[in-house]
């Protein structure tokens, strides 16, 4: 019974992990609004805006005042590789995924937080207005308003031995052809990235002209709403207006927990299937206890009738009994559970590189625990219905006789 119900625990507590988790990431983004060109998925982005910026700029003065911020984030589909300097350690090359964005627009959009030095020094994209990239030649030697900067990840950093005011060299291709040295103004923590998993943030315009794109490619637009602003009536505002709807599709951070959550429902369905299997094993185990235990004090039941016990006292007893033997199972094996649900975790986390951080496999809730109370419950009293009806046919006579 307890090892019942400690794995119904633990199977019961994968969906609500990866349930309570996704959610709490969605929300801590602090993204109401997920824009995306036609044809793009908000999960799997493969189309980019084009002339991006302007489009955000746009979308922010059609809002006005019921948008917070409106921040537009570029994010290549190939990586980018970077070194250290040379002659500061290690010259070989990692690739690392770059992000594009505005610092100044981002507001409260984050879903990651800064462990050493600052989220950039410069607030603002400089380097658009540079006449090299207005005119397209990639010519490091003249770059008149590179900021020079980038935010990096801790797995980069710790791959790479960086720290904040270290230089390293970014480039578009592994060899290097064409590279730019950057100083690390600070290191983060995404919650949804891997603990493996290597990223950077870059200014935007910096990161397009690495690229050398000079279309202004944006991958997509997220928009952080003001208090009190409606997020369905804001989406449909957006999409049937005549300008946008051709170009944009936009996603409310419900839909992306909802779509996440189909996923989910095929990890739940396996673990139910999983459960359902012990609690059938538990109700025949328990079942078979009950019936031997019956048949053992069968002179017992025998003289408590004969003194006047009814058919019915007799009946709640037995099923009484299931059901504290049940009730006992249970708390042995939510305790079993519970150091399970802590060990599966640990073990998924740090055996599994591409988990995020801010993820968590499994997690016991309130519904968890009840779910698994009824569970209990009903495995006592339908496995003590049977030895229970058994123990009132017994045969008084011929009980007494045998005695």
């Amino acid at each position: 019974m307890a090892l019942s119900i400690a794995l119904t625990v633990t199977m019961l507590s994968i969906g609500e992990g990866l349930r309570t988790s996704t959610d709490d990431l969605v929300q801590s983004t602090g993204v109401d609004l997920f824009i995306v060109p036609k044809g793009s998925d908000y999960l799997f982005f493969n189309v980019d805006f084009i002339q991006g910026t302007d489009l955000a700029r746009d979308i922010a003065d059609d809002l006005g005042p019921d948008a917070d911020t409106v921040t537009p984030r570029f994010t290549p589909s190939r990586q980018l590789y970077v070194r250290t300097a040379e002659g500061n350690g290690d010259a070989r090359s990692l690739g690392a995924q770059g992000n594009g964005v505005i610092p100044d627009t981002l507001g409260d959009i984050s879903g990651f937080s800064i462990v050493e030095g600052k989220y950039f020094t410069r607030g603002d994209d400089p380097f658009r207005d540079d006449p090299s990239f207005r005119a397209g030649i990639y010519d490091p030697a003249v770059f008149a308003n590179f900021t020079g900067e980038i935010v990096i990840n801790r797995a980069l950093a710790d791959e790479m031995g960086l720290k904040v005011g270290d230089q390293l060299v970014l480039s578009s291709s592994q060899s290097f052809v064409e590279s730019v040295t950057l100083s690390v103004a600070g290191v983060y923590v995404a919650d949804f990235e891997g603990t493996e998993f290597r990223s950077f943030h870059l200014s935007l315009s910096e990161l397009q002209y690495m690229l050398q794109r000079f279309d202004d490619p944006v991958t997509e637009i997220l928009v952080d709403l003001a208090e009190g602003v409606d997020t369905d009536d804001t989406r449909e505002r957006l999409e049937n207006d005549f300008e946008y709807s051709p170009r944009l599709t936009v996603s409310t951070d419900r839909d992306i927990y909802n779509t996440l959550g189909s996923l989910f429902d095929t990890f739940e369905g396996f673990a139910t299937l999983i459960a359902l299997i012990t609690i059938v094993v538990a109700l025949l185990f328990i079942s078979t206890v009950m019936i031997i235990s019956v048949k053992e004090r069968t002179r017992e039941i025998g003289a408590l009738r004969a003194i006047g016990f009814s058919r019915s006292s007799i009946f709640k007893q037995v099923l009484i009994e299931g059901i504290i033997i049940s009730l006992v199972g249970f708390a042995l094996g939510l305790m079993m559970g519970f150091l399970d649900v802590w060990a599966l975790d640990e073990y998924l986390r740090r055996t599994i590189t591409g988990i995020p951080e801010g993820i968590h496999v499994t997690e016991i809730t309130g519904m968890v625990i009840m779910e698994v109370t009824l569970v209990a419950l009903v495995i006592g009293a339908v496995a003590g219905l049977l030895p229970a009806y058994w123990a009132t046919r017994i045969d008084i006579a011929k009980t007494l006789r045998q005695e």
